[in-house]
């Protein structure tokens, strides 16, 4: 199967990881170059997508194509106010014109604003929290308490910044009351509406019930999380087109943390796992599944292992852990989904897990907040599951997948992340923007997280370089150097 995408930006996550998702079963998926998928807070240009879209649109057997990077410019520069309404429309137009020729082979996702902000320097990142605070609160109805504390984050923030995230907010749900007309009127396959960062109350409560309404009866599906889109529906166009659909069981290592709400989500974890399960056709089988997946949800002391202290053990995983052996001791297909905090692996599930267990997984994620590390893991274990059936599962690209989110989710999001933090903090360089320190920081991200790789992990002969793509301390890219 041949599949199109129009990622939501140049990340690795956005733009890379859904090609290497694909693979593993056979599959291949067609992406933009870079140079037209711009870069951190310089948009994309959307004409020369457009463009692409239309000479590779006939080629591709399905399309997975994100709204915000062909009216924006990619997700970061969709949360300001630089692009005026009219313009907002004048692409959209543009947009749906182009999709015209292929809507019933085409995915169109919608990213619904967040809470806040961007922080693209360390000062703003104060701002960013503040904001957030400041649109809980919005739609509730507040006590004596909630209202001092309203006042407070009023006097902190200024009108002029309130403003500008405002009038972005409202632009970019009236291009979203768009899309839901647009599946509506099935002039696309079908349209998925992503709830960027946010949490129970807020501005984006009263909009999903908008779209909802707007939508009823469309092929429509609503999920939280963004920055897994593509990789998960590229796999869900793929389940889709397959004659079955992929059986998994579930181990939790606890049961009652499934009824929590993780941090920077507005729904309790277990809708959140039913919001991924539905668009891949994942069916839960406990009597004959093809993937078993041992998932850690939400601990009550949830922490953002990017900005917030390192936590500590809150349970005792020594019988999950078992389980989680014994189901790769029998060689059954075993995914790892870690959502206890976000932005990084649990050090206390990692720690309990021997070098020789990771090694065997057939997949691991952990990554940024709950739903990305979900949507992640779902999606490869869909592509596993599909793979082995069609007989065009490729094992070495699901080596590459697996080894990959180690690298990325634990070693480098838990550990190297936080030392490097520290080091930033000290020589007073901004982790937001690393300016002409950038090349120096990469050969220390690269030589740490290699030092890790050999502590950590089982010997490999896949070979990896890292570094950071936009030059701050949230992302880094991996590119495998050797062939396994």
């Amino acid at each position: 199967m041949r599949i199109l995408l129009l990622p939501l930006d140049a990340r690795p996550v956005s733009a890379q990881l859904p090609a290497q998702l694909a693979a593993i079963a056979g599959h291949e998926v067609t992406v933009p170059p870079r140079s037209m998928l711009g870069r951190y807070m310089s948009p994309a240009d959307p004409a020369p997508l457009l463009e692409f879209l239309a000479a590779h649109g006939p080629k591709a057997d399905a399309l997975v194509v994100s709204v915000d990077l062909l009216l924006h410019g990619g997700i970061e520069v969709s949360r300001d106010a630089r692009l005026s309404k009219p313009s907002a429309h004048a692409r959209f137009d543009a947009m749906a014109a182009a999709l015209a020729p292929f809507g019933d082979k085409t995915t169109l996702f919608s990213c619904i604003t967040r809470s806040t902000i961007t922080a693209t320097r360390e000062p703003e990142l104060a701002l960013w929290s503040d904001l957030a605070s400041l649109n809980a609160l919005r739609g509730r109805i507040l006590d004596s308490e909630l209202e001092e504390q309203r006042n407070l984050l009023r006097a902190r923030v200024p009108a002029s910044v309130v403003a500008s995230y405002d009038f972005a907010r409202e632009r970019n749900h009236e291009i979203a009351q768009r899309v839901a007309r647009l599946a509506a009127e099935r002039k696309v396959a079908r349209a998925v509406f992503l709830q960027d960062d946010s949490g129970p109350h807020g501005p984006h409560v009263r909009e999903l019930e908008e779209l909802r309404a707007l939508s009823a009866g469309a092929p429509v599906d609503f999920m939280p999380g963004t920055d897994e889109a593509g990789t998960l529906l590229t796999a869900s166009v793929i389940t889709q087109a397959s004659s079955w659909l992929p059986r998994v069981s579930f181990m939790l290592s606890d049961a009652p943390a499934m009824g929590r709400t993780a941090l920077y989500e507005h729904e309790p974890f277990r809708e959140s796992l039913h919001s991924h399960l539905r668009p891949l056709g994942i069916l839960v089988d406990n009597t004959n599944p093809e993937v078993q997946i041992f998932l850690h949800p939400p601990v009550k002391n949830s922490r953002d292992l990017f900005l917030d202290a390192e936590p500590d053990a809150e349970l005792d995983l020594t019988e999950f852990a078992a389980k989680l052996y014994e189901s790769i001791a029998d060689e059954k297909d075993t995914i790892l989904i870690d959502c206890a905090h976000a932005n990084g692996a649990d050090p206390n599930l990692m720690d309990s897990l021997p070098p020789e267990l990771l090694g065997r997984l057939t997949g691991f994620a952990a990554w940024n907040t709950a739903s990305n590390t979900l949507g992640c893991a779902l999606a490869q274990t869909a592509m596993v599951a599909i793979g082995k059936r069609a007989g065009s599962f490729s094992p070495g690209a699901n080596a590459r997948f697996t080894r990959l989110r180690l690298l990325d989710d634990w070693l480098f999001q838990t550990i190297a992340r936080r030392e490097l933090g520290k080091k930033c903090k000290a020589q007073h360089i901004d982790r937001f923007q690393f300016g002409g320190d950038g090349a120096r920081l990469d050969a220390e991200l690269d030589n740490r997280l290699h030092e890790l790789e050999a502590e950590h992990l089982s010997a490999s002969r896949l070979r990896f370089a890292a570094r950071f793509p936009w030059h701050r301390l949230f992302e880094c890219e991996l590119d495998w150097i050797e062939a396994p």
